[in-house]
């Protein structure tokens, strides 16, 4: 079993509102159809795939986020937000 890293605050406030829309960055071993399709399967949107460091920004809900948790090829999960230029 592969081991996911995700910030436990998250982790918490993911189970604690299973139901709520996450934004999240998915990264994983690669970019790929069937990495697509598992993340689907899994009740997650795909906003955007970014291939420089294989990472797929997902909307879903926190059940669909903590069902990623352990998955092989599934590396980190990390909230997503803005980014602002300095």
């Amino acid at each position: 079993m592969s081991t996911t890293i995700i910030d436990p605050r998250l982790e918490q406030a993911m189970q604690a509102r299973r139901r709520d829309e996450f934004h999240l960055l998915v990264r994983v071993d690669a970019i790929s159809a069937a990495r697509q399709q598992t993340l689907a399967a899994c009740g997650l949107t795909i906003r955007r795939s970014l291939s420089l460091v294989p990472t797929y920004a997902v909307t879903g809900s926190g059940a669909a986020g903590l069902s990623l948790l352990g998955m092989p090829g599934i590396q980190r999960i990390e909230e997503d937000g803005p980014v602002y230029a300095l």
